[in-house]
């Protein structure tokens, strides 16, 4: 029988069959009430828990392969998208091909590279996120043989600041 606390979101297992669902209970150990949940109560919780609440998210490498699907699933969704861009030279039109123009016009693009930490904070501190889908990367093999310590810097180190980032300012409110 699954069980939680009232006020809380944690859901576990409890072996004891004290009735049905929807029940309050008395847990034998803490005294605390607690409510015997159906499969279907748990679905309805996971899913409000991770998409149900209308949010703002942040792709890092939206102009990439992968993170225009990302604007057009999570704008489908009805979040609020927001694109993390490495410079202002006109990148952001690369997504144009894949996003349609009304979600394109959604899309509130922000401008950093992901090395360089100062800003990266100060993102995070000027947005609430409720979550970060982190794409960015230097992916292009030639360009990580030839530039093996750019390649770390980018793809390490930016990770290490955007982690940072979200730790230092949105511990609570990230996934």
């Amino acid at each position: 029988t699954l069980v939680r606390y009232p006020g809380s979101e944690y859901i576990w297992l409890n072996n004891d069959n004290h009735g049905p669902c929807g029940m309050k209970i008395k847990c034998e150990k803490c005294h605390n009430n607690m409510k015997i949940l159906n499969s279907q109560d748990i679905i309805k919780r996971i899913y409000n828990k991770l998409w149900g609440k209308m949010g703002k998210y942040l792709i890092t490498g939206i102009t990439g392969f992968a993170g225009p699907h990302l604007a057009n699933l999570l704008h489908a969704k009805g979040h609020k998208v927001f694109g993390l861009v490495r410079c202002s030279n006109g990148r952001e039109n690369d997504i144009r091909d894949i996003v349609d123009d009304n979600v394109y016009s959604d899309i509130s693009f922000l401008y950093s590279d992901l090395r360089n930490f100062r800003t990266l904070d100060k993102i995070f501190k000027e947005n609430k996120f409720a979550g970060v889908y982190h794409l960015a990367a230097q992916s292009h093999p030639p360009t990580s043989f030839n530039d093996p310590l750019g390649t770390f810097e980018d793809n390490i180190m930016g990770s290490a600041n955007l982690i940072q980032a979200i730790s230092d300012n949105q511990r609570d409110n990230c996934k």
